[in-house]
């Protein structure tokens, strides 16, 4: 539950970014986990998407956002490394 509601704030937060790259990147996130979190609750992402978020993770990193960048880059790694869905915890 605490790292959905992280989730949002800190897409809201990119959301409000200078850089247009960095706004559509937190649209396409925040409308993703939105049908996530209403229309499938109780499944886990599937693989594919790590592969995803770690490129857009790469790409806030490149724009700006380091810190954000270097989470969601970590925390997707972490999760395929591992094959649980744990992605910022241990």
């Amino acid at each position: 539950m605490y790292e959905s509601c992280l989730i949002y704030v800190v897409l809201v937060y990119l959301l409000h970014q200078q850089k247009a790259c960095v706004q559509n990147i937190a649209v396409v996130l925040l409308i993703s986990h939105i049908i996530k979190d209403i229309a499938f609750q109780n499944q886990s992402w599937p693989y594919f998407t790590d592969l995803i978020a770690i490129v857009f993770g790469f790409i806030l990193f490149k724009n700006g956002q380091k810190v954000v960048g270097s989470i969601i880059i970590l925390g997707h790694l972490r999760r395929l490394i591992f094959k649980n869905d744990k992605y910022y915890t241990f």
